[in-house]
């Protein structure tokens, strides 16, 4: 004869809710601590950079690259194809809402924003003058002119606020986070990232007292590392 089944046999539904509850808040809290520590130590890195003025060779990358693209890119109906809008965040914690930065609506942005298109629109038409007016005469003189690249068919191109920071002596540095693909990479203007693949980028800008921009350095995330250029 079989044993009686007692009430304890088994758990109250109340005690399984609560125990799933318990256990969903574990994993909530776990994740936001992985979050935090994350930024904190990609914050760390970066103020090591900044302050102390670290300088770190970027790891080479051994990709395939097409051959350069011979016509017009923007008749290349593939390219076509693709979200060639740049896509803006205001929110440092990137969860913001993101708006499309376009020609007819650049005056709805902050100075600095409608100074960074300009930037992706001359590495999308191959401008290397243009690209290079970006950056401070600092930063040229540590890491030379840009040589000339044929244009590059960027997309998934997304940029968002990071901090403003604002000195004892006055000097005021804006940073931005900036990440896009190119559609086949011909390497002539980045070889850090193969077709397809995207790096996110620190920009830091200087902000003059008449409220113009430059590049004073771009700190590029490497699988785990932050370096300098």
């Amino acid at each position: 004869m079989g044993r009686q089944i007692e009430k304890n046999d088994f758990a109250e539904p109340e005690s399984i809710g609560k125990s799933q509850e318990k256990t969903k808040k574990l994993k909530w809290r776990i994740l936001i601590i992985c979050a935090v520590m994350g930024a904190l130590l990609v914050s760390v890195a970066l103020l090591a950079i900044w302050l102390g003025g670290q300088e770190e060779k970027p790891p080479q990358y051994d990709y395939e690259f097409y051959p350069t693209y011979q016509g017009n890119i923007m008749e290349n109906e593939d390219y076509l194809e693709l979200n060639r809008e740049l896509h803006y965040c205001a929110d440092a914690n990137g969860y913001g809402m993101t708006e499309l930065v376009k020609e007819g609506t650049l005056e709805d942005f902050d100075p600095a924003v409608r100074f960074l298109y300009g930037y992706v629109q001359a590495i999308l038409s191959g401008d290397a003058v243009s690209y290079n007016s970006f950056f401070s005469d600092d930063y040229l003189e540590r890491n030379g002119e840009q040589p000339s690249f044929s244009p590059q068919m960027v997309y998934d191109a997304y940029l968002r606020f990071y901090k403003r920071e604002t000195d004892s002596k006055g000097n005021v540095t804006v940073i931005y986070t900036l990440e896009y693909c190119i559609y086949q990479n011909d390497g002539t203007f980045r070889r850090d990232i193969g077709s397809d693949m995207s790096r996110l980028q620190y920009l830091i800008l200087k902000e003059s007292p008449n409220g113009n921009f430059k590049i004073e350095n771009i700190v590029t995330y490497h699988v785990g590392e932050i370096v300098n250029q």
